[in-house]
């Protein structure tokens, strides 16, 4: 499947999810889903690499659902260097594995996705004034790119929004950690 010999402590002792007995690269290879999602996970756990150099190996044999699935193993061991697989799933078609992609980029400190994401925010709420004078400004955001539609931003809001501008500004706010409010602004949560 692509992993070749890269698998250090392949056998069942080391995969989770593997039935006791079972060689761990035949798991990937043939397993049903849970066993191969527990192969994965216990490779990640002890090569995060390694573990995403199998899955990438595969991925465009693999069904939207199990992609999804699989991706979310990326969690065990996340980062750096999963960035780059990570911005491929974000372009990918089924919804669900996009999804997964951006939970865990948004996870990812100092990722591209949360720089984009940090120079949206800035965009569209800022901080006029100093001290007690200071007041919170916000900007409804024009029409989307297709940056952003990538990144998750959806430019037409639910049935129940009443505005899509609304819409796109409370995912703009939303798409950045909290953390990013208060080193922006220079403020204490409460602040």
């Amino acid at each position: 499947c692509g992993a070749g010999g890269s698998e250090t402590g392949g056998g069942a002792s080391g995969a989770a999810g593997a039935s006791p007995g079972t060689d761990g690269p035949a798991v990937w290879r043939v397993g049903r889903p849970p066993e191969r999602l527990g192969y994965l996970t216990g490779l990640r756990e002890r090569d995060p690499g390694a573990g995403r150099e199998l899955l990438a190996a595969g991925w465009s044999r693999e069904s939207k659902s199990e992609r999804a699935r699989l991706l979310g193993a990326l969690e065990h061991g996340l980062a750096a260097g999963d960035e780059e697989f990570l911005e491929h799933a974000l372009g990918d078609r089924a919804t669900e594995v996009s999804r997964v992609a951006r939970q865990l980029l948004a996870r990812l400190s100092g990722s591209d996705f949360r720089r984009r994401a940090a120079r949206r925010a800035a965009d569209v709420l800022w901080l006029e004034g100093e001290g007690p004078g200071a007041r919170l400004v916000g900007r409804l955001p024009d029409d989307v790119d297709r940056a952003a539609v990538r990144d998750g931003i959806d430019p037409r809001s639910p049935a129940h929004w009443v505005d899509d501008a609304a819409w796109r500004l409370s995912q703009v706010i939303a798409g950045v950690p909290l953390s990013y409010w208060t080193e922006r602004f220079g403020l204490t949560p409460a602040g």
